[in-house]
């Protein structure tokens, strides 16, 4: 299904690997590298937009890549 909210996009990709009711706090020191740059990679789909590794690295919470 595709979408235009990038939180939507993230809850998605993080319910697939297995992280239920997420919102923009959840808190992405809780998931492992790949699974942090997942939720990434999935929010710049959906906004056109690639985030910088250091921008990845530094987001505490989805909403800090809102």
């Amino acid at each position: 299904m595709e979408t235009k909210d990038p939180l939507e996009a993230a809850a998605e990709a993080l319910a697939d690997e297995g992280y239920e009711n997420v919102t923009e706090e959840f808190d992405l020191s809780a998931v492992d590298v790949l699974t942090r740059w997942v939720a990434a990679t999935a929010m710049e789909k959906v906004r056109g937009r690639k985030y910088t590794d250091a921008e990845i690295q530094a987001a505490r919470t989805l909403a800090d890549l809102l």
